[in-house]
């Protein structure tokens, strides 16, 4: 799934570049994702 995000990520970029002003963002999938477990608050 990412590496057909990145292919039409590139492909935008390369059909209009002046829409971007940096690079498009890195698309390689994280080894490893912590998450911080917290109080629960009531919304």
């Amino acid at each position: 799934m990412l590496v057909r995000r990145q292919a039409a990520y590139e492909q935008a970029k390369a059909k209009n570049p002046t829409r971007w002003s940096a690079d498009t963002r890195n698309w390689q999938l994280a080894s490893s994702v912590y998450c911080e477990i917290g109080q629960r608050t009531r919304a």
